[in-house]
């Protein structure tokens, strides 16, 4: 039982373990079994905690980190790109230069290695949700567009992975991909 419950319940209670024992004995369970039962549990939690992230769904933080690190990239190429023009208009050509720097950026990366410069660092990359294979080059440039809005709508997408089971952004849900660890 105490087996079950740690596969099928995130949020396990080990203060449970009392009551699950008084259960079994009242089922006629010797209490040298169930201590045996609750040895095992705590290998078996080892166990599980210590195993790789390969592939499970990223965490809010190291994606929080990602992506200061993506926007400081493309905010650093868009603005040296408006500021080495000279023009009256330079807001005009940073907004420009910033949209066309942050597509490209995303289209690159997330086409040809699957992962951002900040991703790499944190051990992501972006895969397709269902089939859990590398995103294609187009979804690179649909995902850069994505972020765009993502960051015109101040990152509220981002916000939205705190609640969810899978741990999806605005931008994951509408171009059907997931950021997961690759190692």
């Amino acid at each position: 039982l105490i087996d079950i419950l740690s596969f099928t319940q995130d949020d396990y209670d080990p203060a449970v373990i009392p009551i699950i024992e008084e259960i079994l004995i009242e089922r006629g369970v010797p209490k040298e079994d169930i201590i045996v039962c609750e040895n095992s549990y705590g290998a078996l939690k080892a166990k599980i905690e210590n195993q790789p992230k390969l592939n499970r769904p990223a965490d809010f933080w190291p994606r929080c980190f990602n992506y200061l690190i993506d926007h400081f990239i493309c905010y650093g190429i868009a603005s040296l790109i408006a500021f080495s023009v000279p023009l009256n208009d330079r807001e005009g050509l940073y907004y420009g230069s910033a949209f066309v720097v942050y597509v490209s950026y995303y289209t690159i990366f997330l086409g040809i290695f699957n992962s951002t410069l900040g991703m790499l660092i944190f051990g992501l990359t972006v895969v397709d949700t269902k089939s859990k294979k590398p995103i294609s080059f187009l979804m690179g440039i649909v995902r850069g567009i994505f972020m765009i809005l993502n960051f015109l709508t101040l990152q509220i997408g981002h916000l939205i992975m705190l609640g969810d089971k899978n741990k999806q952004t605005l931008v994951d849900k509408a171009t059907n991909t997931s950021v997961v660890y690759s190692k």
